[in-house]
């Protein structure tokens, strides 16, 4: 069954054969994903048979899935606009993977590497060490953008976005923004 929250753009399916979306807000999945030094997993789409292609694709490698706490947002919400203040949304339907930093690890435009990039993101996770996550950030320090592009479609943001999105309610708006780094390399 699929249960939809307009107001918010979030899709939920609780079939246990589908993908098991998040159904907190974006806010406790972000705190979640600190928590658990674990990855964001943001499911961009539409109304668009690619959306819905790359749903199933999903689907197919849900399993790949278990470590993540993964969100849907539907491009044209609220929720999604905020989201692409700080993580620009370049092709619909994409997946974002975010580590609890902040740091974007991988965009996925391409349906056909759901599990190949994931398999990826998973090998350079393991041997790399965990850095800490900080718990509070200095507006006056910016680090530069890093690059981690795992996909043919990558970019990076600092700590600073994803404390951004999680304080959007305090009505402040970002003054200065980080142009990402990206690469295209996308297959007909």
């Amino acid at each position: 069954a699929v249960v939809s929250t307009q107001s918010t753009g979030h899709y939920y399916i609780t079939n246990n054969l589908r993908m098991e979306w998040y159904q907190g807000s974006i806010e406790q999945a972000i705190k979640q994903v600190r928590e658990g030094n674990s990855l964001l997993c943001v499911f961009i789409k539409d109304e668009k048979p690619a959306s819905t292609e790359m749903d199933s694709a999903i689907s197919e490698v849900s399993h790949l899935f278990q470590d993540y706490t993964s969100i849907q947002l539907v491009y044209s919400t609220p929720t999604c606009k905020q989201f692409s203040v700080y993580y620009p949304i370049l092709v619909v339907p994409s997946i974002y993977i975010i580590d609890g930093s902040g740091v974007n690890l991988a965009v996925i435009a391409d349906k056909n590497k759901i599990a190949s990039i994931l398999t990826e993101v998973a090998q350079t996770r393991s041997s790399q060490p965990v850095p800490p996550v900080p718990s509070t950030v200095q507006s006056n320090s910016v680090p530069p953008p890093q690059s981690n592009s795992v996909d043919d479609i990558s970019t990076s943001v600092t700590p600073q976005s994803i404390d951004a999105l999680i304080n959007r309610s305090n009505g402040s708006v970002a003054t200065e923004s980080t142009v990402p780094a990206v690469s295209a390399n996308t297959e007909a």
